[in-house]
């Protein structure tokens, strides 16, 4: 009944074809594969870079998507926001809108959550990018084509 040489064969070429697209390996027989992960909702080389840059102080606000992975990548930095809508309270979601958007209160709103820290996506947040290099009290710390990294010029206590 049924023919179970045809059946193994079939299910191990479908083994071995998934097992040569992960990443790691498709890159071995595939030189331009794409990137495992979208480079522009995945701070990779900004968390690297934060990694090795443990004396700068927290609390971090992070672009949300971003923080999704920096949960991952640097469990020793929380973030403030990240995409799990239901474990933050909707004031902090409309805090971190009115961040994102820039409104004339983002001063007041680092400075009263106490964040030292922003990494922004400047696919997202162009607009806060702006306004944080224009403002004296925030230094670029960090910057590639995807993300970028203020922190405070005089760190809160």
């Amino acid at each position: 009944e049924g023919a179970p040489a045809l059946n193994i064969a079939i299910g191990g070429l479908l083994l071995l074809g998934s097992l040569g697209v992960l990443p790691g390996l498709r890159e071995r027989w595939w030189p331009a594969a794409p990137l495992p992960y979208e480079a522009a909702t995945t701070p990779v080389k900004a968390a690297g870079w934060l990694a090795g840059h443990p004396e700068l102080p927290g609390p971090l606000l992070s672009d949300y998507a971003f923080s999704s992975y920096l949960i991952h990548a640097l469990p020793g930095r929380p973030v403030w926001i990240d995409t799990r809508f239901s474990n933050y309270p909707e004031v902090q979601w409309q805090r971190f809108q009115s961040l994102a958007a820039a409104d004339p209160e983002w001063p007041a709103i680092l400075d009263e959550e106490r964040i030292n820290l922003v990494l922004l996506a400047r696919v997202t947040e162009p607009r806060l990018i702006e306004a944080m290099r224009l403002d004296p009290d925030w230094c670029e710390a960090y910057a590639d084509v995807d993300a970028v990294l203020y922190s405070r010029c005089e760190p809160l206590p």
